[in-house]
Formats: C-alpha cells, sequence, structure tokens
C-alpha cells in the first residue's frame, strides 16, 4: 500500500483528515515520514511517541492503518 491509498482508506472508513499527515511539525497528529526509512509516530507538542521505523513504504502503511483503525478518537 502506498501513502496516497492510505489516505483514500482512512477516510473511507470515516478517519478525520486532520488525524493523519506527513508533516513531522504538525501536532496532535500520526505520522508517516520518509526520512531514508519509513517512519510512524505520534506527533504531540513537537514530541515523537510511539516511533516505529519501517524499510518500506507498504508495511509502515499497513501499520498504520492499523494503529488509526484501533483509535476511536479518530473518527468523525
Amino acid at each position: 500500500m502506498a501513502a496516497s491509498t492510505l489516505r483514500r482508506v482512512l477516510i473511507d472508513i470515516g478517519v478525520r483528515p486532520d488525524v493523519f499527515t506527513s508533516d513531522p511539525s504538525q501536532d496532535e497528529a500520526y505520522v508517516l515520514v520518509d526520512e531514508g526509512g519509513w517512519c510512524v509516530f505520534y506527533s504531540e507538542r513537537g514530541q515523537r511517541t510511539n516511533e516505529q521505523l519501517f524499510d518500506s513504504e507498504s508495511d509502515a502503511c499497513e501499520y498504520l492503518l492499523s494503529v488509526i483503525a484501533r483509535d476511536p478518537t479518530t473518527r468523525r
């Protein structure tokens, strides 16, 4: 899965668009960013929490989808 596909899937399942981003400086959001490896974390007050690193975009997207889908605060 690519990041562009992930965005569509998340919106289709009712996740608010402000919940996820590719901008690591955005606060109060799940972040997916390529930093020489794919990085997934929650950004809060400039801090990265629960940071996970992946070799592939697909693995990172699948992980982020599972995390966001389990978080009830992400829905509209």
